[in-house]
């Protein structure tokens, strides 16, 4: 008995202590009779039991916190706990609560990045990016409520403008070294290559005029009768387009040319290979190829003096005369010709459906005189030669076949005209109007080799062919109650900009030249070079003016002295950065120029560029990729997010291990119980992406037949085997050197392009 009263005291004055202390006691023996826990309490003195940890108060952290002033038991309380269940208390936790470890003092960290300045970017954010920029820099003195989405959207189309500016910029610099620039803006080249151009256009005029002579256009129309949908597409019967252009037969084809090599390099060799050379049509350099272009060859008419005449045929002889044939280049090496036979798209007709709003009777009527508009910007082109005599009239002689057609639907409408109908006169003008627009549209095509539509201009109507096979079809005109949606309008508007543009291009002694050149990206030259000049001096102290151009560092008292010095030393230098400005506005102007590969951010943040196809998942870079290194830009089709990349750099968030992962970001999965994060197979870069077993036992065989193959051919060339040691290793390379580039073949121009066909002398390209 004296022991249990000596037990019982000294709980209870362990437990006085402990509430002296300010603890809240929850230990001791359990299981009391009078607690309704289990049996009675013994005499036999009961083993301690450990004490479990409580929770810290609601709304923080439900988990364990080390430090923790309180604790909790899930055991029942004491009889003694004056308190036994608070009424604030709440064991899962209340909102806000973070269901991991946390040291003690709470989260810990760098704070939140602040977003990069769009500005100094050089690829496209999105709207909803800029936005959170936008209010991250202007709420520091502001309240966010004063900044309207007018606001907001104002800034974010002069940062669009601007960064279309500077884009264009680097653009410019990085090629404007390359041939097909210089063929199209650097003064000189540019003349030189538009003459040769002109010369071939003005011999397609003149079949233009002698197939609608011979009534080839009377049936023209493009506008289908109606549009069924099958399968998901859009079925359309077939129109009318005049006698065939000449696309789809079959002409010489270089099947890829590099942007070193010129257009009168390639005439120099085709004239000196091909005794019936007679024109090189050049495409457009492809962004996605490295700039590279193809050629078409063509040939002269089999009569010259017919202007209906057709080429003379290509054959595997012809093909012969220059294929593999190079052009030498000390600088870059020699260039050598792969050249085949190209038959066309094997699908020509029209498939491009124009939009129900351009069919409206106001919207005809504007295309009509862009149509106009342009077809006498071409024909003054050709005209542009003080030794012709001849007048190209090709507008008034469309003009006055369809006003002869007009009269003719005239007098049928007001022979079958009914008493009292209405909207007779307004019908028979309508179709007039679309008469006179499809005369034009197929005159741009035949003679200029100019879509209006996709407002592209071609060398050939090969190349137009290529790039916009069959034209475009325009739909019924709507009802009078059609509504068109706003995504439409804005397309329609903005294709007739671009075609304003084209045939009204800015001029330096416009009255608005300023505005306009600024608007569409480029500068005023002298504004340009002014920016640019200031670049280059440095003013050191009060009457010290320090020259910073190229090598020279003469010091001058004033600025103007300095200008003095630039126009007597430095005379090429500004020259040079007057050619760079109005080669910038000269690109910015050709409403038909050469974009480069656009990289944009999607809505989850990744960059993605244009001409992917359909990979949808591009290559994910991994967490510790510099992104945050100045000017170091993530390469196109790589989904990989920059900005916040930069952020987390400038933020201090840059340690990573051994995976390239960022620390503290999730967790880390070795592999196959290999240390140091190296259990992935090194050939995948991708976690996840190695292949299964059967395309891994597939890639084994194939490699051990290309070893086997390797080794009997060097054995059979060798005449005994590998006999010899090193010595017959040096001798060729050995066995190790041709398999050291196994799988790693070269693929040529002409195996980067052609497919294979059942003559292996000439190949069919699949464009």
């Amino acid at each position: 008995m004296d022991r249990y009263n000596g037990d019982q005291a000294r709980d209870r004055s362990r437990g006085s202590r402990e509430r002296e202390a300010g603890g809240d006691m929850s230990y001791g023996r359990l299981n009391t009779e009078r607690d309704g826990f289990g049996r009675g309490r013994g005499r036999s003195p009961v083993p301690r039991r450990i004490r479990r940890s409580r929770s810290p108060p609601a709304g923080n952290i439900d988990r364990y916190v080390p430090g923790s002033p309180r604790r909790r038991s899930w055991s029942p309380p004491r009889r003694f706990d004056p308190h036994p269940y608070p009424q604030n208390r709440n064991i899962l936790g209340g909102p806000g609560s973070i269901d991991r470890y946390v040291p003690q003092g709470g989260l810990t960290g760098p704070p939140p990045a602040s977003l990069p300045d769009p500005h100094k970017l050089d690829y496209s954010v999105t709207y909803t990016y800029f936005s959170e920029w936008y209010y991250q820099e202007n709420t520091k003195n502001r309240e966010k409520e004063s900044i309207t989405k007018d606001e907001v959207q104002s800034a974010y189309d002069r940062y669009k403008d601007d960064l279309n500016a500077r884009l264009a910029k680097l653009f410019v610099m990085a090629h404007k070294g390359d041939e097909w620039f210089k063929e199209r803006y650097l003064p000189g080249a540019r003349e030189k290559a538009k003459a040769k151009i002109f010369e071939y256009r003005r011999g397609l005029w003149h079949k233009w005029k002698a197939q609608l002579d011979a009534g080839a256009f009377d049936d023209v129309d493009r506008e289908t009768p109606g549009v069924k949908v099958e399968g998901g597409d859009d079925v359309v019967e077939e129109v009318n387009r005049g006698v065939d252009d000449g696309g789809l037969k079959p002409v010489l084809l270089i099947k890829t040319i590099s942007p070193t090599v010129s257009r009168i390099q390639l005439e120099e060799l085709a004239a000196n290979n091909l005794p019936d050379f007679h024109f090189v049509s050049l495409s457009d350099p492809n962004p996605l190829k490295k700039f590279h272009r193809i050629g078409f060859i063509l040939l002269k008419p089999v009569d010259p003096e017919d202007p209906a005449s057709e080429s003379v045929p290509v054959d595997e002889n012809t093909v012969g005369l220059l294929n593999g044939k190079s052009i030498h280049d000390d600088q870059h090496g020699d260039f050598v010709c792969h050249v085949g036979i190209h038959n066309g798209p094997t699908n020509p007709k029209a498939k491009k459906l124009l939009n129900e709003y351009m069919s409206m009777p106001q919207n005809l009527k504007r295309e009509a005189e862009l149509v106009e508009k342009c077809i006498k910007k071409l024909e003054n082109e050709l005209m542009d030669d003080e030794n012709l005599i001849y007048e190209y009239d090709g507008w008034e002689l469309i003009k006055d076949k369809v006003e002869a057609w007009g009269s003719v639907e005239r007098e049928k409408r007001e022979t079958s005209e009914e008493e009292g109908e209405e909207g007779a006169d307004s019908e028979v003008d309508l179709k007039i109007l679309k008469k006179k627009i499809d005369l034009g549209v197929e005159y741009l095509r035949r003679a200029f080799n100019f879509c209006m539509y996709c407002v592209s201009s071609s060398d050939s109507i090969h190349e137009l062919t290529r790039k916009c096979p069959g034209g475009h079809i325009r739909r019924p005109t709507p009802f009078p109650d059609f509504t068109a949606d706003q995504r439409t309008i804005n397309w329609t508007k903005n294709w007739q900009d671009k075609l304003e543009l084209f045939v009204n291009l800015p001029n330096p002694n416009d009255e608005d030249y300023a505005e306009r050149i600024k608007k569409i990206g480029g500068r005023v030259v002298k504004e340009a070079v002014e920016e640019e000049t200031l670049k280059f001096v440095k003013q050191e102290d009060e009457g010290k003016f320090r020259c910073k151009v190229s090598n020279c560092t003469k010091l001058f008292k004033a600025e103007e002295f300095w200008r003095k010095h630039l126009d007597k030393k430095h005379t090429e230098w500004l020259q040079q950065l007057e050619l760079e400005a109005s080669l910038v506005n000269s690109y910015v102007s050709d409403p038909t120029r050469v974009h480069p590969p656009k990289v944009e951010q999607n809505a989850q943040g990744n960059f993605q560029a244009a001409g992917m196809g359909g990979n949808r998942n591009p290559p994910m870079l991994p967490m510790g990729f510099p992104g945050g290194i100045p000017g170091l830009q993530p390469p196109p089709g790589f989904a990989f997010n920059a900005a916040f990349m930069q952020a987390a750099a400038a933020s201090g968030v840059h340690h990573t291990n051994g995976n390239g992962m960022l620390t503290g970001v999730g967790p880390i999965r070795r592999g196959r119980g290999q240390s140091g994060g190296q259990g992935r197979d090194a050939r995948y870069g991708q976690p996840y992406a190695r292949p299964d077993r059967a395309q891994r036992e597939r890639e084994r065989e194939k490699r051990d037949r290309e070893m086997r193959e390797a080794q009997s051919k060097k054995g059979g060339s060798g005449g005994g085997g590998n006999g010899g040691g090193s010595g017959g290793a040096s001798a060729g390379g050995g066995p190790e050197a041709e398999l050291a580039v196994m799988g790693r073949a070269v693929k040529s121009y002409k195996d980067l392009d052609a497919t294979a066909t059942v003559k292996k002398e000439v190949d069919e390209l699949d464009y």
